[in-house]
C-alpha cells in the first residue's frame, strides 16, 4: 500500500530527524495566537482545512472509492474555549451523530475530516486494505491507498498541500 504523510509544512524546513523547525500553528484551537509575527485568523484557519478536505477527497476519488467507515472512534474530546468562542463546534450538531462501524458517504467523510481536524472527535477513516485517512496531532493527516495517486499529489501541491511518502503511525 503507497502511504503519504499530507501536511501544510514544507519538508524543506524540517531537520534531518524530521522536525519541523519553523514556528507555526498546529491546532484550530491556535486560532488567534501569533507566528513568526503572524496572527492566525479564522478565514485562514478555515482556507487551510478547507485543502485538507479536498486533499483527502482528491486521494479517496483517485482510489475509486465513494464511502469510507468509521473506526476507532473518540467522540469525547473536550472542545476548546477559542472553538466554542467562534462557533467551530457547531460542525457537530450538523448532520447525524458519528457512531464505530459507520459507513460514511463522500459528503459524510468530508465532514468526519473537519470533526478531526477541529479536535471536535478523532477516528480513522477507512476501506479495509485499500484505503485510509488518518488524522494526527499538530494538524498532521495521513492517507493510504493501494493506488500510487499520482494526480492527488499533483493537486495537493498546486493548492500548497505538502505529500511526503511515509506510513501513518496510527496503522
Amino acid at each position: 500500500m503507497y502511504q503519504w504523510r499530507v501536511t501544510k509544512y514544507n519538508p524543506r524546513f524540517r531537520n534531518r530527524q524530521g522536525v519541523y523547525q519553523v514556528e507555526d500553528w498546529t491546532c484550530v484551537s491556535d486560532i488567534g495566537k501569533t507566528f513568526n509575527g503572524h496572527r492566525l485568523e479564522l478565514e485562514e484557519y478555515l482556507a487551510t482545512e478547507e485543502r485538507y478536505v479536498l486533499t483527502a477527497m482528491h486521494f479517496l476519488e483517485e482510489s475509486g472509492l465513494s464511502s469510507l467507515e468509521v473506526r476507532e472512534l473518540e467522540a469525547d474530546q473536550e472542545v476548546s474555549p477559542t472553538v466554542k468562542h467562534i462557533g467551530l463546534d457547531n460542525l457537530l450538531l450538523q448532520g447525524s451523530e458519528l457512531h464505530e462501524k459507520q459507513k460514511l458517504s463522500k459528503t459524510e467523510i468530508a465532514r468526519a475530516c473537519r470533526l478531526n481536524l477541529r479536535n471536535l472527535l478523532w477516528c480513522k477513516l477507512e476501506e479495509t486494505g485499500k484505503f485510509f485517512i488518518h488524522f494526527g496531532y499538530d494538524y498532521y493527516m495521513y492517507v493510504g491507498s493501494l493506488l500510487p495517486c499520482p494526480d492527488s499529489i499533483s493537486y495537493s501541491q498546486e493548492i500548497g498541500i505538502f505529500v511526503e511518502t511515509m506510513s501513518s503511525p496510527y496503522n
